[in-house]
């Protein structure tokens, strides 16, 4: 039996860095009770995840990055490496814990990915907790939104006035931006007994976003994947600028 968790590739400052090892551990001791108790991969990586969705300094559930609006939007997805089955949700707003929708998705649902409003209404159907937005918000997130905002507007006063469109002499938001830069994706990956494996992977985006952004975590292949004769993963980092890097 095995699970590892992460919580996220991006940089952390100082004072958070003991935070989220503390959390991180938490949330591999919780997984690892499932499968000693017996449980499969796939509930071992939903209660990491949703141990990691209820701690404010981690980038999912609670405590997730702000959209520019101030809210909180979520994209999680799940994956079954024995059966290959996998379940996805974005722009979620009122779910706590976004991995168990997702699983939701894959075990209630003919669909791999909802969004927004149609996924809260499963939501409901199965007996998942919907909650008003402002109570994922958490002053960590805030503050982050809040610094983000500021940087913003010295880029704007900062720029260079030109008319010409090669100029590239000033980055452009986000590029250099630490407060993105420093609140990532989590996720977990597992093996049971039975030598099945899974993974978990949940996000709150990137601090500052426009209203309905969604980046890769809820796709499968992007944001995770799990096959039994491949393994499984979880994946983390700068989608944007990988998704740029590509086009």
């Amino acid at each position: 039996m095995l699970i590892v968790i992460h919580g996220g590739a991006a940089k952390s400052a100082t004072p958070h860095v003991p935070l989220k090892l503390a959390g991180v551990k938490l949330a591999a001791r919780v997984g690892y009770r499932v499968l000693a108790s017996g449980g499969t991969a796939v509930e071992a990586v939903e209660a990491a995840v949703r141990s990691l969705e209820d701690d404010p300094i981690m980038n999912c559930g609670y405590g997730s990055s702000l959209t520019s609006a101030g809210t909180v939007e979520c994209d999680a997805i799940v994956m079954d490496g024995r059966t290959m089955k996998s379940g996805a949700v974005a722009g979620v707003e009122r779910v706590p814990h976004p991995i168990s929708l997702a699983r939701a998705v894959m075990d209630s649902t003919d669909h791999c990915l909802m969004i927004g409003a149609g996924a809260e209404r499963l939501a409901q159907e199965v007996g998942i907790e919907l909650v008003d937005n402002q109570t994922l918000v958490h002053e960590f997130a805030q503050k982050r939104l809040n610094e983000f905002k500021t940087f913003q507007r010295t880029l704007i006063e900062d720029r260079p006035q030109t008319d010409d469109p090669s100029d590239h002499s000033h980055p452009t938001p986000g590029a250099d931006n630490p407060v993105v830069k420093e609140h990532d994706t989590v996720g977990a990956v597992a093996v049971d007994r039975e030598g099945n494996c899974a993974v978990a992977t949940s996000t709150g985006g990137i601090t500052g976003k426009r209203v309905g952004r969604v980046g890769d975590s809820p796709i499968i292949g992007a944001g995770g994947y799990a096959d039994n004769t491949s393994g499984a993963v979880s994946t983390t980092g700068e989608s944007l600028s990988l998704s740029l890097s590509l086009s």
